[in-house]
C-alpha cells in the first residue's frame, strides 16, 4: 500500500442516530452533518404531487439534470470558479450516461476541512422509507425516490444530495498544464462522490463503537424511537438501504451464497421490532448480549473483512457477474462494502468507485489503463449496479 500522497482515501459517512421522534409514520432520516456523521429521524408529511400525473414514464432528455447549488468559502475566486465548473461537467457527465425522470439538486460546498486525510464527503441529504418489491422496508436516497414520480410521496427536503470538499488539498482541472504527482483530478473526484449521493452506498457499519471503541461486530442501520433521549425507546428494526438489497455473501468455508436481507432478516430476530427499551443504553447492552450479536452481526463483520467474500449483483446477473466491494482491508466505515474492490478494479474500466483515489493522474490516464472503454470514467459495471437501484 503506497502512503500519502500517492493516494488517498474517498469515504462514505456512515451514520449516527438519536432519538427525536415518537413514530416511524411519515418519518424519514435527514443527514444533517455530512462531516460529522450526524442523523436525525424527522418529520416529512405526505404530499400529494398532482403534477407527477401528467408525466409519468417520461423521461427528460438533452439537459443537465444534475443543478449544483456551489458554495466556495475560500478567498481564491479563479479556485471557486474551476471547482464549480469541473462539478458541473460533472454533474453533465452522469446526466448524459442515465435516463432522469426528475431533476436532482445538489449542495455543495468547498472549504478548508483542517483534515489531510479526506478529499471530500458526500451524503443523501435525506433517505426515505420506501417497501421494495419483495415487501421489505429500506432506506432510499431521495435522488433516486425523486425519479419514481409518485403522485403522494414523502416530503423532500430541499437538496437532494449534500456534499462537501476539501480546499486543503492540491487539485488538477481540464486546460491546465499536465498533472503533476501531487495533484488529484477534481473532475473524477466530483463524479465518484456524487454517484455515493445517488444511492451507492450500504447501510452496513459499526453502529455500537460507542466512544470509538472498535468492535468486531456489523449491523444495518438501527431503527430507534422515542419523545427524547432520556425516555423509554423502541427498536423498530434494523433497516438496510436499497444498495444493500443487492448485496450478496460467498461463505467459502460452505460454498455457499447469502443474501445482506437474509441475514438482515436474522438480525431482526433480536428484540423483535417493537420492542421498548429503558434507554439507548439497555437497548445495546441487550444487543450485545444477544445471541443475533454472537452468530449473526460477528459473522457478517467477519466476512466484510475477507477479500472477494462480497458482491453486489445487480438485477437479472448471476452471482459470477456480479461487483466485487471493497472487503479486503480492516473495516473502516465508509471505504469498506460501498465502494468496489480496489485489487479487482484497479487498471480496469471500472476504476471510478474504488476507495483509494491516485495522485498524478487524471480520469483520462485511468480510463486509457483500464482499456479505453467508450463511457468514459463511468464503466460498465458501475452502470449495472446504478441500473438496478431504479
Amino acid at each position: 500500500m503506497k502512503s500519502l500522497p500517492s493516494f488517498i482515501f474517498l469515504y462514505v459517512i456512515m451514520l449516527n442516530f438519536s432519538l427525536t421522534v415518537t413514530s416511524l409514520n411519515q418519518r424519514c432520516i435527514d443527514i444533517i452533518d455530512a462531516i460529522e456523521r450526524k442523523s436525525d429521524l424527522v418529520l416529512c408529511p405526505i404530499i400529494d404531487d398532482p403534477k407527477r400525473k401528467d408525466n409519468l414514464g417520461e423521461y427528460l432528455t438533452g439537459a443537465n439534470m444534475i443543478l449544483i447549488n456551489f458554495t466556495c468559502e475560500i478567498s481564491d475566486t479563479a479556485l471557486c470558479d474551476k471547482i464549480k465548473s469541473a462539478f458541473e461537467t460533472a454533474g453533465s457527465t452522469i446526466s448524459a450516461a442515465f435516463n432522469f425522470r426528475a431533476q436532482i439538486i445538489i449542495d455543495a460546498r468547498f472549504k478548508n476541512l483542517n483534515n489531510k486525510n479526506v478529499l471530500g464527503s458526500t451524503v443523501p441529504t435525506r433517505l426515505m422509507f420506501l417497501d421494495s418489491e419483495d415487501d421489505v422496508t429500506r432506506l432510499y436516497p431521495q435522488a433516486l425516490v425523486k425519479q419514481f414520480q409518485f403522485t403522494n410521496h414523502s416530503q423532500y427536503a430541499d437538496s437532494d444530495i449534500t456534499s462537501i470538499f476539501n480546499s486543503a488539498f492540491n487539485y488538477w482541472f481540464e486546460g491546465d498544464p499536465p498533472i503533476k504527482q501531487n495533484q488529484y483530478d477534481f473532475y473524477t473526484i466530483a463524479v465518484h462522490e456524487i454517484f455515493h449521493g445517488l444511492g451507492f452506498y450500504s447501510l452496513w457499519g459499526n453502529y455500537f463503537g460507542f466512544n470509538n471503541k472498535t468492535i468486531d461486530a456489523l449491523t444495518p442501520y438501527p431503527l430507534l424511537s422515542g419523545m427524547s433521549s432520556s425516555d423509554p425507546l423502541y427498536f423498530n428494526g434494523f433497516v438496510e438501504s436499497i444498495f444493500d438489497k443487492f448485496l450478496m455473501i460467498y461463505d467459502s468455508t460452505t460454498s455457499s451464497i447469502i443474501s445482506s436481507t437474509n441475514i438482515t432478516s436474522e438480525l431482526n430476530t433480536f428484540g423483535p421490532p417493537g420492542t421498548k427499551f429503558s434507554s439507548l443504553t439497555d437497548f445495546s447492552d441487550k444487543f450485545k448480549a444477544s445471541s443475533q450479536w454472537e452468530t449473526v452481526a460477528k459473522y457478517f463483520y467477519r466476512m466484510a473483512t475477507m477479500a472477494e467474500s462480497m458482491k453486489f449483483v445487480p438485477r437479472g446477473v448471476d452471482f459470477i457477474s456480479g461487483t466485487f466491494l471493497e472487503t479486503s482491508i480492516p473495516f473502516f466505515p465508509g471505504s469498506s462494502i460501498c465502494h468496489v474492490s480496489n485489487a479487482d478494479y484497479s487498471g480496469t474500466s471500472d476504476f471510478l468507485m474504488r476507495y483509494v483515489v491516485e495522485s498524478g493522474v487524471t480520469g483520462t490516464n485511468l480510463t486509457a489503463r483500464g482499456g479505453s472503454y467508450s463511457g468514459g470514467v463511468i464503466g460498465p459495471h458501475l452502470r449495472e449496479i446504478m441500473s438496478s437501484l431504479g
